[in-house]
């Protein structure tokens, strides 16, 4: 298991615009609580050198969270999303189909700032192998 920024380098870690940053394909208004939206949370992951790939940038826009969580899995990529319900389910599916994704990292909405700190620990505290099939809530991480 590596740890630190060595670790954080080689993350492959998926910023997916799900149901609370997009309605129908389209991006909402960013709320006050997450100051700034999808892309000041991005270019602050990257920033420290997170490996992040939007559903835009992959083309992935309006597709179903299915899609998405199966897409992800194509690529050994780990899913981060506001969408609690859903992606919960789908991971049960996963699960009893003996199905495997690269992860699911489920988020409230909170300030940009929150996220980013509580994202780190769990990457200082997770390496890919770790999170294959796993589930983890970022409010566990605060």
């Amino acid at each position: 298991k590596a740890s630190g920024s060595d670790a954080r380098v080689r993350k492959t870690v998926t910023k997916w615009a799900t149901a609370a940053i997009l309605r129908n394909g389209r991006p909402s208004e960013p709320s006050r609580r997450t100051r700034g939206g999808q892309g000041h949370r991005v270019r602050a992951l990257r920033a420290r050198q997170i490996d992040v790939l939007t559903a835009n940038e992959a083309g992935k826009i309006g597709i179903s969270d299915a899609e998405q969580l199966a897409f992800a899995a194509s690529q050994d990529r780990t899913v981060f999303t506001f969408n609690r319900g859903d992606f919960a389910r789908l991971h049960g599916e996963y699960l009893r189909n003996e199905q495997d994704h690269s992860g699911i990292i489920v988020s409230d909405q909170i300030e940009i700032s929150g996220i980013i700190r509580r994202l780190l620990r769990l990457l200082d505290g997770f390496d890919a192998v770790a999170m294959k099939n796993w589930l983890e809530y970022l409010s566990n991480w605060r």
